[in-house]
């Protein structure tokens, strides 16, 4: 039978392979793979096994065993734990694999087997496997680029409408930067891909977006209002006004606040379609100076200075203890609280008195028994104080509520009422067993 052309040069060929992969001379790249490549470009993994299959696998292993040491060196740069968002403390290798590991198999499916090699003598396949560094960094620089171009679309579009108009919505644009963020996020393997590559890529849209928080989150803010208040318990008006570029903000959250005489306010307001946030409020300030912050967007604060002049104050309450706390609450901050009537008072003063009228109420929410079998007892105390001026109309007004336990009813009510005493100010009194008894007799409990 005459053998065509074809059959001829398909033996050669198998021939050809046979003897280039079955010949007894060591190839070079075996022991030095590097020879051939230039490391500043190229990865290069030799491995063995005893099937081709199995020394592709072994080199391509070896290239990630490189990659590792890379990811290890990057790591211990940044610092050696981390913490998860839930407080979970991890260790180098469980962080490393967590960012650089799909990062790393992405980097290996770029490996090309360029040679083989069987030694017949010690029955064992050697491969060559090598990643170009310029064509996987190519390849990622062009995701990213294209992300990129995504997120600044929306960023120029939120801009556009800034300038058309003539003013920055903070929600708005809040969201859009949300939506390129989203869309940068998810180039976070390509740009750890080039980390692991040596490469280095700035992304133009996360510098805009920089910028543009950097405008809306610490924006320019003017603040007006009452500097001067004739007694410590007034209404008080402030008004912010916020912009970026001499564009007003619209929707930006501004949180005030205020140490008064029985705690601390915040009180959070949002700008509106003029760019300005207003307060009128009943607030109860010490006497002198007094400094309310005003925050704005993420962060940004600003002192408003009021001075508040004096005043005198009279308690009326039925209990002892209380009268005795409310006292000890306005001494702390600066207040005298005497009799209504002080004759050494001045005209100014007398002119501005105002009586506190402390009211105490309390309740057994509970009773019964606890899971050992013991008697246990929850109660509740509130406390009230109206503050009147010297017309009898109530200026002002503060609630505390406090919540207690015990194994009899008297210490629950003691507890709870302490509780509630605490929540006025710092600093401790003391409860006679006579007036708990007067206080518990009185509400019926």
């Amino acid at each position: 039978m005459k053998k065509t052309p074809e059959k001829i040069y398909g033996k050669l060929f198998v021939l050809f392979f046979l003897i280039s992969y079955c010949s007894k001379k060591i190839p070079e790249w075996i022991e030095s793979p590097y020879k051939r490549f230039d490391e500043r470009r190229f990865i290069v993994g030799v491995g063995t096994g005893e099937s081709p299959k199995i020394s592709d696998s072994s080199a391509r292993n070896e290239i990630l065993k490189q990659i590792k040491v890379k990811i290890k060196e990057m790591v211990e740069e940044e610092t050696h734990l981390r913490s998860e968002d839930k407080g979970r403390t991890v260790s180098i290798q469980e962080f490393a694999h967590r960012k650089f590991g799909e990062s790393a198999e992405g980097i290996l499916k770029g490996a090309i087997i360029k040679e083989r090699f069987y030694d017949s003598k010690n029955k064992v396949w050697y491969s060559l496997a090598v990643i170009d560094k310029d064509k996987i960094a190519f390849a990622a620089s062009e995701k990213l680029n294209e992300s990129d171009m995504e997120a600044l679309g929306i960023l120029k579009k939120i801009e556009r409408e800034i300038e058309e108009e003539g003013k920055i919505d903070y929600q708005k644009v809040l969201m859009a930067i949300s939506s390129a963020e989203k869309i940068i996020e998810n180039t976070t393997e390509n740009k750890i891909i080039l980390e692991l590559l040596g490469r280095k890529h700035t992304l133009i849209s996360e510098e805009k977006i920089k910028d543009i928080k950097d405008k809306i989150e610490s924006p320019d803010v003017k603040v007006e209002g009452t500097e001067n208040l004739p007694n410590p318990i007034s209404e008080i008006h402030i008004s912010a006004k916020a912009y970026s570029d001499e564009k007003p903000i619209t929707g930006l959250p501004i949180t005030v606040k205020i140490n008064e005489v029985f705690g601390r306010k915040e009180i959070t307001l949002s700008t509106d379609g003029r760019g300005y946030a207003s307060l009128y409020q009943i607030v109860f300030l010490k006497p002198g100076e007094n400094q309310i912050e005003i925050i704005s967007g993420k962060g940004k604060t600003q002192v408003f200075n009021v001075k508040v002049e004096r005043c005198s104050f009279g308690i009326q309450a039925d209990f002892n203890f209380l009268k005795e706390k409310t006292s000890q609450c306005l001494t702390n901050a600066g207040i005298r609280a005497e009799e209504i009537r002080d004759e050494k008072a001045s005209d100014k003063e007398k002119s501005s008195e105002i009586k506190i009228i402390g009211d105490i109420k309390s309740r057994v929410n509970y009773s019964g028994k606890n899971f050992a079998g013991e008697d246990i007892f929850i109660s509740e105390t509130s406390i009230k104080l109206d503050f009147r001026n010297t017309k009898g109309e109530k200026v002002y007004e503060k609630n505390f509520l406090g919540r207690g336990i015990g194994k009899r009813k008297e210490e629950s009510v003691l507890s709870s009422l302490e509780n509630a005493l605490g929540q006025m100010c710092e600093g401790k009194i003391s409860i006679t067993g006579k007036e708990l008894d007067l206080l518990i007799k009185k509400l019926n409990l």
